[in-house]
């Protein structure tokens, strides 16, 4: 595996699991966001989208398409964000800068709902030019009312990943 692929993959795993991380219960003082509210809200979706599919144990949302795999990993006690995945077989100059960052602007205005960015906001910066390349396929972006945003992308295993991070405190 190439380093940019690795480091991709390290990225995922790293997003996956703060999307999957336990959560103290809804009455723990501790908390600042309402877990039953986060609950409900993957509930709604999973009503509302067509072949969604909630994990409670992985505390994500999927939605297979065709070949594509959508999932969508949203909520917190101290930090609030949602990370967005979709991967999908890979063909010829997919791994391509300006194509991902469509794509990322396209995830937050499906699965984003709206909360904290909204998908013109995340276009604006893109346009704006208001991010860094941190490293080969990942991307901080400055966009206004969150903490951090970034988008990361990459091709592995013959799939092309696109997440889409970010989170408030």
């Amino acid at each position: 595996m190439s380093r940019p692929a690795a480091v991709f993959a390290f990225l995922a795993v790293l997003g996956a699991f703060a999307a999957a991380a336990p959560v103290p219960a809804a009455g723990d003082e501790a908390c600042i966001f309402d877990q039953a509210a986060q609950l409900e809200h993957y509930r709604e979706m999973e009503r509302r989208i067509p072949g969604a599919r909630y994990d409670a144990a992985e505390k994500l949302l999927t939605i297979e398409r065709g070949a594509a795999r959508i999932t969508v990993g949203r909520g917190g006690c101290v930090h609030f964000g949602l990370t967005i995945t979709h991967a999908a077989p890979a063909a010829p100059g997919d791994a391509d800068r300006d194509a991902a960052f469509a794509r990322a602007v396209a995830l937050v205005a499906e699965f984003g709902g709206g909360e904290l960015v909204s998908a013109d906001a995340v276009a604006a910066a893109i346009r704006d030019e208001a991010f860094e390349l941190a490293q080969e396929g990942f991307y901080y972006l400055r966009v206004p009312g969150v903490e951090a945003f970034s988008i990361a992308y990459g091709v592995a295993g013959g799939r092309l990943t696109v997440e889409v991070s970010y989170y408030i405190n």
